[in-house]
């Protein structure tokens, strides 16, 4: 084989190869999307209290990845705390929540 059609003969396996990974590596984005990103506060300040006093700290929680995250189990140290949503003008406490890619919820927590 000459010298040209080597060089034509490798570019053509380097592209088909480079083709193949690139489209393959589209395929692979648009079928299987990178997981959600959880993003929030690492402590919330409910600020001094007297005994007995209710305590209410409000966050954020987002998503900053490409599908829906969902939260459920929110566990509290004491039946006397919860994670809370406003809905409808009521305030309910929260047993699960999907955030859709790119949105966030806003939430608190109550302390007794």
């Amino acid at each position: 084989m000459s010298t040209a059609r080597q060089v034509m003969f490798l570019g053509v396996i380097l592209f088909t190869v480079s083709a193949a990974t690139y489209g393959g590596s589209v395929f692979w984005k648009e079928n299987h999307p990178a997981g959600p990103a959880l993003d929030y506060p690492k402590t919330i300040d409910l600020g001094e209290r007297d005994l007995g006093e209710t305590a209410i700290g409000s966050f954020r929680v987002a998503n900053h990845g490409e599908s829906t995250l969902e939260l459920s189990r929110f566990q509290t140290s004491c039946s006397c705390a919860g994670v809370e949503a406003e809905q409808d003008g009521e305030v309910r406490r929260v047993m699960k929540a999907g955030i859709a890619p790119g949105g966030f919820i806003d939430l608190s927590v109550r302390v007794s």
